[in-house]
């Protein structure tokens, strides 16, 4: 059982280091991101520029509230690591080799429509 507990405590150590880390990169990349988004990108009105703003800030926000695992993995070196690695890269490279699904479907559309 004292295993079990030291292994709690350097994980809950482990993510509270990753998420000081992150923060420290991810804070002044959403606020240098609204600045520029206010000042150069051309928006159709204050609200929509709030809406994608704040739209943003979420996604950035649960990438820094997912990404620690990562962390804790390479820390603890877990074999789930790798694992989760490689699958991560092979959805990468299919998605790039093969698109989107829509953009396939668009393209059988338009050639059934023009023959």
């Amino acid at each position: 059982i004292n295993k079990l507990d030291e292994e709690e405590r350097k994980t809950v150590e482990y993510d509270a280091q990753a998420s000081r880390l992150l923060s420290y990169l991810v804070y002044p990349l959403c606020i240098s991101g609204v600045v520029f988004s206010l000042g150069y990108l051309r928006q159709k009105n204050y609200y929509s520029w709030l809406i994608n703003t704040l739209i943003t800030g979420v996604y950035a926000f649960g990438f820094l509230s997912m990404a620690p695992q990562l962390f804790i993995n390479h820390k603890l070196q877990s074999l789930s690591c790798f694992r989760d690695e490689l699958l991560f890269f092979l959805y990468l490279y299919q998605r790039r080799c093969y698109g989107s699904v829509p953009k396939r479907r668009e393209s059988v559309t338009r050639k059934v429509k023009t023959q």
